[in-house]
């Protein structure tokens, strides 16, 4: 604990320095300063003295440091979260005259459906909502969520606005561009500090249908520590956990709680754990009013609310960033790890090349919250899917039940649709896609590169061996050769533009290698190797490498033709 305390605080003071623009170019400023006394001492000093590197090599080790040194320093203070000072202290718990004003609303309008209401969207909302459809498409590093709620009204004689959750969102994390559509017209939703004031406000209420004197010391006792539960956002502590459970253990001490108010002090104390680190994301609602004609059966089935939810989210690859579990062997572990630092090499080399990720992952929270759970992911321009499946993305959270859980059959879409019916326990679980370029994609120009590269390699080196009685008639070819590195380069730009994603890895260390190839064969063309074995071996090594890059790129390229020509030649009777 003391060594990583010592580390962030390291790590907040190399921030708040490099922050300034005169640390930066005084690190940088050093950094030439040292670059150029190292030339002019080579320069300037006696030849008899060149023989002795040691005090030049100094000074550029000393130039390279302070670069490094410079380079660390900007990626911590660019990485480094800042959110400026923190806040004065407040009187705590000055919300509670929200909380009485909402509580008198409730109580004057004796409004226990809407209390009731509350309760049961955010402890039991599979019996209040119908169906959640939710669409998610990416973008570039966002995905674009739209969320449909389809929510059944109390019952037939309920009027009136209320006061609706949608989604239990974590304390510590925001909502990004989110805006809510009621009919075609955009709403406002509640604050968090009014959302947290009415969940209060509905625990109060449900106190006071036991008696008065038990309101009367749940409200001088107890309700601030509620409130404190319900507002603070660190509740990640142990202690916490144990705070709250005694205060539950007073709630259920109050005088007059017989066994006929269990249920409603088990409903206080379930919403007091269900919004202990989440709060309600709400909107005020009214459901449409029925028919004249409609009574009954047919007025409870029809009066049925949609609100729509638009918000963004960035959502992140699952599977090499899980913790290690203690009960692995110690050769499990070793694999574990060295598959999670391969991965993660992969996802660095991505992003050096400007490959993003074709996975998406999406968290199924909601697919616990209703009967019927709609989920369709669209993927990038240029992409099909490849695959689907649900994944455990909290090791503590135990496997998920439902009556029916389908994916619609790989055709070649962009898209997939998962349905999940009466689903529960899934909550730390996500659905993984993985959506595959479309061909020929940026693989095409990789391979063509390579074959051209290979070829023209592959007639230097039976030039140079004279092999085959091949001879050499005009010096054009190893202009041509240069130059390929050029269009092989100019290839991959052209890609580029169409493809969303970027291309493929592959594809980016195909033509790596190619131009490396290129330039390595171009530059042994035009050294004289004196010693015959070795330039042999020298071209045997440029051919080779040459070789086995263009026997992967195009095995590459028809392996993923392949798998694109096996799902877009699926049919949906075998599917």
């Amino acid at each position: 604990m003391a060594v990583s305390q010592l580390a962030s605080t390291m790590r907040r003071r190399v921030a708040g320095a490099f922050t300034h623009r005169s640390v930066r170019l005084l690190f940088i400023t050093a950094s030439v300063a040292m670059a150029a006394m190292t030339a002019v001492s080579y320069v300037t000093s006696d030849p008899g003295l060149r023989d002795d590197p040691w005090p030049q090599a100094g000074l550029a080790l000393a130039a390279i440091g302070l670069f490094v040194v410079y380079l660390l320093g900007v990626r911590i203070a660019q990485t480094q979260t800042r959110a400026g000072r923190k806040p004065a202290p407040r009187e705590k718990f000055a919300q509670l005259t929200l909380v009485d004003q909402y509580f008198d609303a409730l109580r004057r309008d004796n409004r226990l459906i809407s209390a009731q209401f509350f309760f049961q969207m955010v402890c039991k909302p599979r019996s209040r909502i119908l169906r959640i459809s939710e669409r998610a498409t990416l973008y570039t590093r966002s995905t674009s969520i739209h969320s449909t709620f389809t929510i059944s009204a109390p019952d037939a004689d309920s009027s009136g606005p209320m006061v609706t959750p949608l989604i239990l969102q974590p304390k510590s994390t925001l909502l990004n561009s989110v805006k809510f559509i009621i009919g075609g017209e955009r709403v406002s939703s509640l604050t968090q500090v009014q959302a947290i004031a009415y969940s209060a406000a509905v625990i109060r209420y449900l106190v006071s249908e036991v008696n008065e004197d038990a309101l009367a010391i749940y409200r001088d006792q107890i309700e601030v520590r509620v409130y404190e539960i319900l507002s603070r956002s660190d509740t990640g502590a142990v202690p916490f956990d144990s705070y709250v459970n005694r205060v539950c253990e007073n709630i259920r001490a109050l005088p007059g709680v017989e066994s006929r108010h269990d249920q409603i002090i088990q409903a206080a104390i379930l919403l007091i754990s269900r919004l202990r680190k989440r709060y309600a994301v709400c909107v005020v609602a009214e459901f449409p009013v029925p028919a004249a004609a409609g009574s009954g059966l047919v007025a409870t089935l029809t009066r049925t609310l949609r609100v729509s939810m638009e918000r963004k989210m960035v959502v992140t690859r699952v599977g090499h960033r899980q913790p290690v579990q203690d009960g692995a062997g110690l050769a499990r572990r070793f694999l574990i790890v060295t598959w999670q630092l391969v991965l993660r090499a992969l996802d660095s080399a991505r992003q050096t090349f400007g490959v993003q990720s074709s996975v998406i992952s999406y968290p199924l929270d909601n697919a616990s919250r209703t009967s019927s759970y709609h989920l369709q992911i669209q993927g990038a321009e240029g992409t099909y899917l490849a695959s689907q499946e649900i994944v455990r993305s909290d090791p503590s959270s135990a496997g998920f039940h439902a009556d029916h859980v389908g994916f619609q059959a790989r055709l070649g879409q962009r898209s997939s649709h998962l349905y999940v019916r009466n689903g529960r326990s899934f909550s730390g679980h996500v659905v993984v896609n993985d959506f595959f370029e479309r061909m020929p994609g940026s693989m095409a120009p990789a391979a063509l590169s390579s074959f051209a590269a290979t070829a023209i390699i592959c007639l230097c080196a039976a030039i140079k061996l004279q092999l085959w009685g091949v001879s050499l008639q005009s010096t054009d070819l190893v202009a041509v050769l240069l130059a390929l590195p050029a269009v092989a380069a100019l290839w991959v730009g052209i890609e580029n533009r169409y493809s969303a994603l970027g291309g493929v890895l592959a594809a980016k260390v195909s033509a790596g290698v190619t131009m490396g190839s290129a330039l390595y064969a171009a530059a042994l063309y035009v050294i004289v190797v004196p010693e015959p074995q070795l330039e042999r071996a020298l071209w045997i090594g440029a051919v080779t490498v040459a070789g086995i890059n263009l026997v992967a790129t195009i095995g590459s390229w028809q392996l993923r033709s392949s798998v694109q020509r096996y799902f877009t030649g699926r049919r949906i009777a075998n599917s």
